[in-house]
């Protein structure tokens, strides 16, 4: 007999500090490719940590990019 797949719910913790700054980045400005870029960032890591990761190579590439701007002078 076949089981069922529950549905996976992602919990955020709305208090973290980067939730709150991105909250922030949001509100003052809603198209900052840096926010989507983070959000993915974020759900693949709980990607990760289920062992459910499609792509490593996408989310090293994507992580790099964060990196890379985050220490831009």
């Amino acid at each position: 007999q076949d089981v069922p797949l529950s549905k996976k719910v992602m919990e955020v913790n709305i208090t973290h500090p980067v939730i709150t700054n991105l909250s922030k980045k949001y509100l003052a400005n809603p198209s900052d490719p840096l926010i989507k870029k983070c959000i993915v960032h974020l759900f693949e890591s709980a990607q990760i940590i289920d062992g459910e990761l499609a792509s490593g190579t996408d989310y090293v590439k994507r992580m790099m990019e964060l990196i890379e701007e985050a220490t831009k002078d």
